[in-house]
């Protein structure tokens, strides 16, 4: 719950003086080499915001669908929130693979399933995930040729 919390914090950096100034904090402790004339303009980062709200819904809608398909009940708004949680849960998890397992007990801890469902569920919206990646992959490559 704190690291939800906190993570509001980082729309913040939103505006791109802040972004701008994270990133030459960051570059101090060698951990960015991206500094202001890199960065993109402010509306081009309000824009992808707007878009990466808009999968990651998706994304956890996804994952509702399937998990009401499972535990037969209807579709819920909830699994939308918890997918996100444990994506940035899973995303914060640096050293774990893709928050392989991370992103799993996030769920379950928020998640009225049993551990064999939400891990199920989990598996097969990961797959899906990657075959839709894939087919985004190849449909830019034809349209870049």
């Amino acid at each position: 719950r704190v690291i939800a919390l906190a993570s509001f914090g980082l729309v913040l950096l939103l505006d791109r003086r802040l972004l701008v100034a994270a990133v030459r904090l960051a570059r101090r402790f060698g951990l960015a080499e991206v500094v202001g004339g890199d960065m993109p303009s402010q509306r081009a980062i309000g824009r992808a915001y707007a878009w990466s709200v808009a999968a990651l819904a998706i994304s956890g809608l996804a994952f509702a669908v399937l998990l009401s398909s499972v535990d037969g009940e209807p579709l819920r708004v909830a699994p939308v929130a918890v997918v996100a949680l444990a994506w940035l849960a899973g995303f914060l998890a640096v050293p774990v693979p893709a928050g392989l397992g991370v992103r799993e007990a996030v769920m379950l801890a928020f998640l009225p399933a049993s551990a064999g469902t939400v891990i199920a569920v989990s598996l097969c919206h990961r797959i899906l995930s990657m075959a839709a990646e894939t087919l985004v992959i190849a449909a830019a490559r034809t349209r870049l040729r």
